[in-house]
């Protein structure tokens, strides 16, 4: 591939070695990636377009010529949403609850089906336990939570899916199954 087809660069979180992994991408792969992950999201989540809560800060999705795997994973979900709102904002150089936005999104959309995405680590160690320190439960039995990466720092603090699955149906209201 050619410098100059490059229209976007995919960074990695890096999380096994100290510098991320840089995939360039020109625009028929991106065209195709896009797809691809469309096309296996429509035979678990079908066709349809649901009020989509992303547990992470919007600094992920900005644009421009890089973007982390973060950020990649949830512009790929971002088709089967009617409207996008993120749940963490930043706070110094971690991340805070927004917690005007996860009450006003789970109020305006209870008693129907929500997708909400995050990365397992960040949805674990920035969501469910800070609500659960807070004393927080939100109830949302619609909704779908749609999780990757971040298991090995988790594995490390004895967090398996079952332990993981009871947390974020204690924290959202969801069923373990969901």
């Amino acid at each position: 591939m050619r410098r100059d087809q490059i229209i976007r660069t995919l960074l990695s979180s890096a999380t096994t070695g100290a510098n991320p992994s840089r995939i360039p991408l020109d625009k028929s792969t991106s065209k195709h990636q896009t797809r691809g992950l469309a096309a296996i999201l429509k035979d678990t989540l079908g066709g349809h377009r649901r009020p989509f809560l992303v547990l992470d800060i919007p600094e992920i999705n900005l644009p421009g010529e890089q973007l982390t795997a973060r950020g990649a994973a949830v512009r790929g979900i971002m088709p089967f949403a009617s409207e996008t709102v993120y749940g963490l904002k930043q706070d110094g150089a971690g991340f805070a609850l927004d917690m005007p936005a996860l009450e006003d999104f789970f109020a305006r959309h209870a008693g129907t089906e929500v997708l909400v995405f995050g990365f397992t680590y960040i949805v674990w160690t920035e969501v469910v336990q800070k609500l659960k320190a807070m004393g927080q439960i939100f109830t949302h039995p619609e909704m779908i939570l749609l999780h990757s990466g971040g298991w090995k720092k988790l594995t490390q603090q004895k967090v398996d899916r079952e332990v993981f699955n009871a947390g974020v149906s204690s924290a959202l209201g969801c069923g373990p199954e969901k």
